[in-house]
């Protein structure tokens, strides 16, 4: 029905009763990506059976109780829905009339330009330069219009709908102050055609708009030397905007840069990998291992401690911005010590350090800042080097797991060693501690998670410099929620919650769509990468199903 009818929401009430059809009324609430807004009783009984169910954002709508109303034993709803969404200041938009351009001036300018005047200077000066001058180019044979964009328009209204439009008010003026039969056919016309027109609109901005989505897409190269300058996005991680720390530093560099980065980081790592100089409790950016493998790892040792009748403390520690946290001299020092010397030890030297960072927002520019710690987020080399610098950590603590920089620390113990593995584990956390330190890196308190797998509650204290580990029934780890038996009961429904607010977005927007550009997004969304890997022979008679495993465990 909301396909059929393009609604964009869905508002269901009434004296439904769901206490009766409990299973039904879940599975509707969770298909459809639908919420309950009643939290109180409705009924003279104490029970609530008078619903608010809808997809709309929670700050939007507010429910609340009134008295009951005649001989009813229900009590009155009052649901109040904000309607009124935030107006977009309006802004002026070019169009390029590509199709109308002027190739063959275009062309004759480009044979009479200087190129030795454009391309002087430095890299980056002969980026901008060039590009300056397909600007001017361009302006100068490539027909536009600038128009201004009203924050109520639809984004199929361009200037075509703006004219007829405009067209149609001034012959609903001309018809109001002469109200003549000629005025009104005039009006109707008027009318006719801004109908059609908008259609026209909105028909082409349908089709572009399923182009788009089945059209794959490229990003080009920004300018710069390979050891110069960086370009940096602030990725927002968090939800309060306003706050520097829900931004992480994202570094991208040209593509050239790119391509060295790439021959490096695989000599490197084949140098590693060759000499077992990587600790094989490391999961993460490394050939042949996933985050999947590493919770098949996690998963089946410590259901193996339950069958035995044991129980296992799992604390989940936390590295406070810990690629920003690298200590440069103290990176390069573990480079010299795998083995890495000579003129690609001067090459790593060379790419930590002379680095400056500022924030544009809105054309405006900060002052400049030099980047005194930390590996490059977002490049080919950061991941590796986060390996190398805490490798040495893994190979002094034998219970840690790692994938990159989530680090799982796990012991089993029977009912009568909770004192002694406490114990064990709080040493353990000094010698975390000591090395945090020694190397510069913090771990925080405060976002490290404890929880005791038992099929029983067993209490155990631990701390973490200074501050108690507050034990939890369930922790996430790389995506995945243990609870405290292993069910994974939360994890399965988070995940259909999630997928279900996914096929409800996909199913609003379906009828924008065509079968391919629905199957292109169903299988981005839903299907995992390797689910169309063909097994091999003596993997599907041994009932070896990678893709199933991983799926299980939200990958």
């Amino acid at each position: 029905m909301m396909v059929a009818n393009k609604c964009e929401n869905v508002i269901i009430i009434g004296d439904l009763n769901q206490n009766t059809v409990s299973e039904a009324f879940n599975t509707l609430m969770v298909v459809h990506d639908l919420h309950n807004y009643i939290t109180f009783p409705t009924h003279r009984s104490g029970s609530s059976f008078d619903p608010v169910v809808t997809d709309l954002p929670s700050d939007t709508i507010q429910c609340s109780s009134l008295d009951f109303v005649g001989t009813s034993d229900h009590v009155a709803v009052l649901t109040r829905i904000s309607f009124k969404r935030p107006r977009e200041e309006c802004y002026t938009r070019t169009l390029w009339r590509w199709e109308k351009a002027n190739w063959q001036a275009m062309r004759a300018s480009l044979k009479t330009t200087d190129w030795d005047e454009v391309l002087c200077g430095d890299t980056d000066q002969q980026v901008g330069q060039f590009t300056e001058l397909l600007h001017t180019l361009q302006d100068r044979w490539v027909p536009h219009s600038t128009h201004q964009t009203k924050a109520s328009d639809q984004p199929w209204f361009g200037p075509e709908c703006r004219a007829a439009s405009d067209a149609k008010y001034r012959a609903w003026l001309t018809f109001k102050r002469h109200p003549t039969a000629w005025n009104r056919q005039r009006h109707r016309e008027a009318t006719d055609h801004m109908r059609a027109t908008q259609e026209w609109a909105s028909d082409q901005w349908v089709t572009d708009l399923k182009r788009k989505l089945r059209a794959a897409s490229a990003y080009g190269p920004a300018g710069g030397q390979v050891s110069g300058k960086w370009l940096v996005l602030c990725q927002y991680t968090r939800k309060r905007k306003n706050s520097g720390k829900n931004y992480r530093p994202v570094s991208l560099l040209p593509v050239l840069s790119k391509v060295l980065e790439s021959i490096v980081a695989s000599r490197v790592t084949e140098h590693l990998e060759k000499h077992h100089l990587l600790c094989s409790r490391q999961f993460g950016f490394r050939p042949g291992r996933s985050a999947a493998d590493l919770h098949l790892l996690l998963t089946s040792e410590w259901s193996a401690a339950l069958d035995a009748g044991k129980a296992t403390a799992v604390v989940a520690l936390d590295i406070e911005g810990a690629f920003d946290k690298v200590w440069p001299a103290g990176l390069l020092a573990k480079l010299r010590a795998a083995g890495v010397d000579g003129p690609i030890l001067l090459l790593f030297g060379d790419y930590l350090r002379e680095r400056n960072l500022k924030v544009v927002i809105d054309g405006q520019e900060s002052e400049q800042h030099a980047v005194k710690a930390g590996v490059p987020q977002g490049s080919c080399l950061g991941p590796l080097l986060w390996n190398i610098y805490i490798n040495d950590l893994l190979h002094l603590i034998p219970s840690v797991r790692a994938y990159a920089d989530d680090l799982t620390l796990a012991q089993s113990f029977s009912s009568a060693e909770d004192t002694a593995t406490a114990d064990h584990m709080n040493v353990t956390r000094n010698s975390i501690v000591s090395w945090d330190s020694k190397w510069q890196v913090k771990f925080a308190p405060n976002k490290t998670q404890m929880t005791i797998i038992s099929r029983s509650r067993t209490p155990l204290q631990l701390s973490l410099e200074g501050k108690t580990i507050r034990q939890q029934d369930e922790m996430d780890v790389l995506g995945v929620t243990y609870d405290f038996a292993l069910t994974f009961r939360h994890h399965i429904e988070r995940l259909a919650r999630e997928a279900s607010g996914k096929l409800a977005s996909l199913r609003r927007m379906s009828w924008l769509l065509d079968d391919k550009g629905l199957e292109i997004l169903y299988k981005a969304q839903f299907v995992p990468p390797w689910s169309t890997r063909v097994l091999r022979g003596e993997e599907r008679r041994a009932g070896i199903f990678p893709c199933w495993t991983g799926y299980r465990l939200g990958q």
